[in-house]
């Protein structure tokens, strides 16, 4: 399979600069978005989001986070639910393409924490928002899959900072190495 070239040897086409800025960007971006979002679901109640929770949660749990967000905290934890779907989409786009740029296309799997942390993201935000349009009713067994995948996706989610940061610095490192020398007066 070819790659194509963007201007440095060996890093696939679809990897080129640009489609790398505007990556990095959207997950900038988005990674702001959740932050302002995180902050609005805050005035309802303090306490961990049940995504952020590495220890897991039960059904007992969520229907006490729930019902002390009341009703305007749960229409803003749906929206901070759609907001979180976008930032690991955002991430692993900018995980994949900087690893791409990174190492010229090679170790492809490193692209597979990311790839993994997306997928799992969507899928508790999809089932976190159906307990909360469920509520009061949250079906325990959706709490069942929920919970562990809550657990699986934060170390993948790790996995993926380490991606992001490694690629990152590769690139930088490459980039300041390539400049041109300033003569010294």
């Amino acid at each position: 399979m070819s790659t194509g070239s963007s201007g440095s040897a060996g890093v696939p086409r679809w990897a080129g600069r640009r489609a790398t800025a505007v990556a990095v960007a959207a997950y900038l971006l988005s990674l702001l978005a959740l932050q302002l979002s995180d902050a609005v679901l805050h005035r309802f109640d303090d306490a961990t989001k049940p995504d952020l929770r590495a220890s897991g949660y039960s059904r007992e749990d969520l229907l006490a986070l729930l019902t002390a967000y009341g009703p305007d905290g749960r229409v803003a934890y749906g929206v901070n639910l759609v907001v979180d779907t976008v930032y690991p989409l955002a991430l692993a786009a900018a995980a994949v393409l900087l690893a791409a740029r990174a190492f010229d296309g090679r170790y492809r799997w490193l692209w597979v924490p990311p790839l993994a942390f997306a997928a799992l993201d969507v899928v508790e935000n999809v089932l976190l928002g159906v307990a909360t349009a469920a509520y009061p009713d949250v079906p325990g067994g959706l709490v069942a899959v929920a919970s562990p995948l809550t657990q699986v996706k934060l170390v993948t989610f790790l996995a993926t900072m380490v991606v992001l940061l490694l690629s990152a610095g590769t690139v930088v490192v490459r980039w300041w190495r390539r400049r041109p020398a300033v003569p010294r007066r």
